[in-house]
């Protein structure tokens, strides 16, 4: 559960809510009665809709994740930046023709996520990303 009391802007009831994960710095729990899943920012003291509904943060989720597993480095540095940025661009533009919320701004948490795994963070243990970016 999350502490509401430093939530100006928390949902009456919010603090009854599931958290069901978490996302770099932000909880994410989930409203039983509309279904959406928001992220609670302790740090900034702000509540945000994130998803309309689980299956949208399980699409997000799953997409990077296989970006971050498969992706591999070619050698030529700003090439590979640029495929990896536009694979970053791909999924937010296929997450967003079925849910809005996720990166509907370029401060929403999975934008921040998007961002640093396009710069090449996030890639970690043996994935061919990692292998690459770390030797």
């Amino acid at each position: 559960m999350v502490r509401i009391e430093d939530f100006e802007d928390a949902a009456e009831g919010s603090g009854d809510w599931t958290v069901i994960g978490w996302l770099l710095n932000v909880h994410l729990a989930l409203d039983p009665v509309s279904g959406k899943v928001h992220a609670f920012d302790a740090d900034e003291e702000t509540v945000q809709e994130l998803h309309t509904d689980v299956s949208s943060l399980v699409l997000v989720t799953l997409r990077f994740q296989r970006l971050l597993e498969e992706f591999a480095f070619s050698g030529d540095e700003e090439a590979d930046f640029e495929r990896l940025g536009g694979e970053v661009e791909r999924i937010r533009q296929k997450t967003s023709s079925i849910d809005p919320l996720p990166f509907r701004d370029d401060e929403t948490i999975w934008s921040v996520a998007g961002d640093e795994i396009a710069a090449g963070r996030r890639f970690k243990g043996n994935s061919p990303g990692a292998l690459s970016l770390h030797g």
